[in-house]
C-alpha cells in the first residue's frame, strides 16, 4: 500500500528510520511486578536534517508543495526554541529557499541562554530571518505584515503552519504508518498500538490517515503535553478532513476517544499527568535514546 504518487515531495532525509526494541525500559517498567508488552520506538529523531526530528518528514511534502507553486520564501511560526522552526530553516537552506521564522516568547524562562542559544542559535546559523514576537502578539497580523513585505520586494512567499500540521504536512505520517507496518512484517513483530506525542495534532491526523489507507492496523494513541479534551475536539478537524481528500480516501473520522471517556474508534488524545514527565528520563536511562514531540 502506497500514497498517491503525484503528491509534491522533496527528499530531505536518508532512507527509513529504525524501529528499535527497548528491552531495558520494559524491564524497568516491570520492576514492581506489573506486566508490560514488548516496547519498540520509531527513531524519527534520526531523520538527519539539522539534528533530526519528526518535522523533517512533514517538510518533505510542504517544501515540495512550495517549490511546485513557485515560492522562493517560506514563512512559519512557533515558540522561541521551536524544533519545527529550526528544521524549516534547514529545509529551506537545503532547497535554496529563504526562510522567515516568527517566534513567540510563549515560555516564561528568564535564563538569557534560552533567548540566545539552542534552536535559536541554529536558526541564525542556517540563515533564517527571525522575527521575535511577544507572547500576546497578534499572530495573524504579523503573518500578514511579513507576507506583504516579501511580496512588495518581489518575493513569492509560502506559509507553513505551526508544526507543519495541515493536510499537506500530515501526509508524511500516513506514510510512516505504512512504513511501520512494513518494518513490523519484515521483522516478525506484531504491533498492537502506536503511542506518540501530540502538539499540533498533525502527526496523529497523518497516522490515522495511514491506518484508514491500510484498512486497519495498530490503534493510534496521542499523548498531548498541552491540549486537553475541549482543545483537542476544537482543533482536531482542521488537518484530518483535508488530509482524507488529498490522499483520495474517505475514512470515518467522526468519533474520537479521549482520556475523559469518549467512545470513538479513530484515536485517543490523552492529557498529561505529573507522572508522565518522568518517562522520558526513564527511557534515556534505560535504553539510551532520545524522544520527539509534535511541536
Amino acid at each position: 500500500m502506497q500514497l498517491p504518487s503525484d503528491l509534491p515531495h522533496v527528499s530531505l532525509m536518508d532512507g527509513v528510520t529504525p524501529l528499535q526494541e527497548m528491552p531495558r525500559l520494559r524491564e524497568a517498567l516491570m520492576s514492581d511486578g506489573r506486566s508490560c508488552p514488548r516496547l519498540y520506538i520509531k527513531r524519527d529523531d534520526l531523520t538527519g536534517l539539522a539534528g533530526g526530528g519528526n518535522k523533517t518528514r512533514k517538510l518533505e511534502y510542504l517544501i515540495g508543495d512550495a517549490l511546485e507553486k513557485g515560492a522562493d520564501t517560506v514563512i512559519t511560526a512557533g515558540a522561541l526554541q521551536s524544533n519545527h522552526a529550526r528544521q524549516t530553516a534547514a529545509a529551506a537552506a537545503k532547497t535554496g529557499l529563504a526562510a522567515h521564522l516568527i517566534l513567540f516568547e510563549t515560555v516564561g524562562y528568564d535564563d538569557p541562554a534560552y533567548k540566545t542559544s539552542g534552536n535559536l542559535l541554529l536558526d541564525n546559523i542556517l540563515g533564517a530571518q527571525v522575527h521575535r514576537q511577544a507572547k500576546d502578539a497578534d499572530a495573524r497580523a504579523v503573518f500578514e505584515e511579513i507576507t506583504a513585505k516579501i511580496r512588495t520586494s518581489g518575493g513569492t512567499p509560502y506559509l507553513i503552519p505551526v508544526g507543519g500540521s495541515n493536510a499537506i504536512g500530515s501526509t508524511a505520517y500516513a506514510q510512516v504508518f505504512l512504513e511501520i507496518q512494513e518494518q513490523a512484517k519484515a521483522t516478525g513483530i506484531k504491533v498492537d498500538s502506536i503511542f506518540h506525542a501530540n502538539g499540533s495534532l498533525g502527526t496523529q491526523a497523518g497516522l490515522l490517515a495511514g491506518r484508514a489507507l491500510a484498512k486497519g492496523g495498530p490503534k493510534v494513541d496521542g499523548v498531548s503535553p498541552g491540549h486537553c479534551e475541549p482543545d483537542v475536539r476544537a482543533y482536531w478537524g482542521r488537518p484530518r478532513q483535508r488530509r482524507r481528500r488529498a490522499c483520495g480516501f474517505s475514512p470515518s473520522w467522526r468519533r474520537i476517544r479521549t482520556s475523559n471517556g469518549g467512545d470513538g474508534l479513530s484515536g485517543r488524545a490523552c492529557c498529561p499527568h505529573r507522572r508522565h514527565f518522568a518517562r522520558p528520563c526513564l527511557y534515556r536511562q534505560s535504553d539510551g535514546g532520545d524522544d520527539c514531540c509534535d511541536t
